[in-house]
């Protein structure tokens, strides 16, 4: 079955100095609780651990952290796992191995054979399996774990990861975090330009999204945007339509409305779904902090199809108050926050 899973498992020692959560993520997940047990803080780390762009002190929130990634490659904080050990040194030997002026090639050095009757596929394929069973020895996951630890210690327990699969993800995976309580409060927020000219703060992101979306050479991606954002402006007897490259917005009626004059819930549904949009035809993890803030029922419930529709290669993580937005087929996508959560061993 086809997967848009990026991340496998989030596993937090000590959260908050009273907590220890453990989290299985599928291609959506929708994490609901109460203010105040953490909810924004994992999408936090979730985005601080891929886009290296850390925006918590780890130190000060939990003793551990562990994101373990579907290709079974793993990023921490505070600690190394037997698991990470063997991941760390598999890709990193491997790598070191391949970027050796002598090549793949070294390791095979006096087997008779075997460099000139496989190819460099084939050679790779049994590179990688020779190392990943080597490394399922306790003599070199221990060895290679003390040496871990002491490079921790040295920098006061600082992230930890390997440059190669850090450097992979950079390259090849695209994180988007949207907080809508930040799009909410931006909706009646304006900057002042003088010369009485001011301009809302929601307003301005949603213009950014859209040229970046018009700039895009795909057309399926602005055909998505306009297909999904005019489900939900139906409601309201308004449509999207493209007019001399530009996103016009225009009643039953025939009167064009400008983005102002639109409702919070309609900008705010504009900036989620152009920047689903903009992440089309690439690998997307989508990190959503209560989208259903400012959206009714029956647009929460639809929130999340229109996410996946315009960029199904996406694997979405929402923290929210609200189950609504499952409510439409996810059930199964639905996590409790006091279910992942148990009382912290090192208390």
């Amino acid at each position: 079955m086809k997967t848009s899973r990026i991340i496998k498992t989030l596993s937090i020692v000590g959260l908050f100095g009273q907590f220890d959560i453990s989290i299985q993520f599928s291609d959506l997940t929708v994490i609901v609780g109460k203010n105040g047990l953490g909810k924004t803080t994992l999408l936090k780390i979730l985005k601080g651990f891929i886009t290296g762009k850390h925006e918590l002190f780890y130190s000060e929130i939990c003793d551990s952290i562990e994101l373990v990634f579907d290709d079974g490659n793993i990023i921490s904080f505070g600690d190394i796992s037997d698991e990470m050990s063997k991941a760390v040194a598999r890709k990193g030997i491997f790598n070191h191995i391949m970027h050796d002026e002598k090549g793949i090639e070294s390791i095979f050095k006096g087997i008779d054979g075997i460099n000139e009757k496989l190819s460099e596929e084939e050679k790779k394929d049994l590179a990688e399996r020779l190392i990943e069973s080597a490394f399922k020895s306790n003599y070199f996951i221990d060895f290679y774990k003390k040496g871990v630890n002491e490079v921790l210690e040295k920098n006061n327990k600082q992230v930890f990861s390997n440059k190669y699969h850090t450097q992979e993800l950079k390259d090849s995976i695209v994180v988007r975090y949207l907080s809508t309580v930040n799009i909410s409060a931006n909706a009646g927020n304006t900057i002042d330009f003088g010369n009485s000219i001011e301009k809302n703060l929601l307003d301005l992101a949603i213009y950014d999204e859209l040229r970046l979306l018009l700039k895009n050479e795909d057309c399926k991606a602005i055909d998505a945007f306009r297909e999904q954002i005019n489900i939900f402006l139906r409601e309201s007897q308004k449509k999207c339509e493209l007019d001399q490259n530009e996103f016009v917005f225009i009643t039953d009626n025939q009167v064009a409305l400008p983005l102002s004059k639109l409702s919070s819930g309609e900008r705010q549904l504009i900036y989620i779904l152009a920047t689903a949009a903009n992440t089309c035809g690439k690998k997307t993890l989508f990190l959503m902090d209560e989208p259903e803030v400012s959206l009714h029922l029956s647009w929460q419930e639809k929130i999340v199809d229109a996410i996946m529709n315009i960029n199904p290669n996406m694997q979405i993580v929402a923290v929210t108050h609200s189950p609504g937005i499952i409510m439409n087929g996810h059930m199964d996508e639905y996590i409790e926050m006091k279910d992942i959560m148990r009382p912290t061993k090192n208390v």
